[in-house]
């Protein structure tokens, strides 16, 4: 069986394209979109908040014990101060001890805070459908049969073009704009001369990001860059050949970067056959 490269065509409303994957048995071009986070939604705010609240508790946590740590070095301090006969350190040090031990409860207070700003959102949630949208911009093309060698090494992270916007559907294709702009989300679209068949969209993890910073981390790379699967899939009735599909033939989240031995994938979804870093 003869093995492709597969294009990917990569678009994103303020992000960056790229991914290159073997493909077999047939040829196809996927492209890849990338989207900056669209207007947040009640839904959306309440999720985005609630995890503030758990991020904010993790370090109230870590501030309990701090006062009792610091206290340790205010005995330092106040040795230093018999010597010097200067009270001024260690009054200073007294003072910042005592900020830090009120800490824990003001951010007691904010979680409280925003979980009321949650609950309010949850009880003033529209529960019409809301059309608004982000745009979203073309990173990459990937095509397997125009002659071009997208490699692991090749426009991932250069921050080059490759090819032309008016063969962007048809041939290799990278967008060095897009690809260097922040993108929170991206589609991967499967298309066969431009009639798409499939689709999966992903949140990236961490936003603010582009794709040429993603696909520059490769020491060691092998970055999960999604959480929760996929936002949205869609497979057409008539699509062919999903069993041999990297993408679409399997589920969870994207993976970036995923290098072993002495070869590699820039793109992988965690629900595949993932090879460990040493085979």
């Amino acid at each position: 069986k003869q093995w492709y490269q597969r294009r990917v065509a990569i678009t994103a409303g303020e992000p960056h394209p790229s991914l290159w994957i073997s493909y077999k048995m047939f040829l196809l071009s996927l492209a890849v979109l990338f989207m900056a986070a669209p207007p947040a939604q009640p839904h959306t705010l309440a999720r985005n908040m609630s995890h503030l609240v758990e991020e904010i508790e993790e370090f109230r946590k870590k501030l309990v014990g701090m006062p009792d740590d610091f206290f340790d070095v205010e005995l330092d301090i106040n040795l230093l101060v018999t010597q010097t006969n200067d009270t001024l350190i260690h009054d200073e040090a007294t003072t910042f001890r005592k900020k830090i031990a009120g800490m824990p409860d003001e951010l007691f207070d904010l979680e409280l805070s925003i979980n009321r700003l949650i609950e309010d959102t949850d009880d003033g949630e529209d529960t019409d459908d809301d059309t608004s949208c982000g745009v979203w911009h073309l990173g990459m093309n990937l095509n397997p049969a125009d002659g071009h060698v997208m490699g692991y090494s090749t426009g991932w992270a250069d921050d080059s073009s490759i090819g032309s916007d008016d063969k962007a559907l048809t041939m290799d294709y990278l967008n060095r704009f897009v690809w260097t702009e922040p993108a929170d989300y991206i589609a991967i679209v499967r298309h066969q001369h431009g009639v798409v068949d499939a689709v999966k969209v992903f949140a990236f993890k961490h936003w603010g990001l582009s794709l040429s910073h993603r696909f520059k981390d490769m020491d060691p790379g092998r970055m999960v860059v999604s959480e929760g699967g996929p936002l949205q899939e869609d497979v057409a009735e008539d699509a062919a050949n999903l069993g041999d599909d990297p993408i679409f033939s399997v589920g969870g989240d994207l993976a970036f970067n995923w290098g072993y031995s002495n070869n590699g994938a820039r793109v992988v979804l965690t629900g595949g056959y993932l090879s460990p870093a040493d085979v």
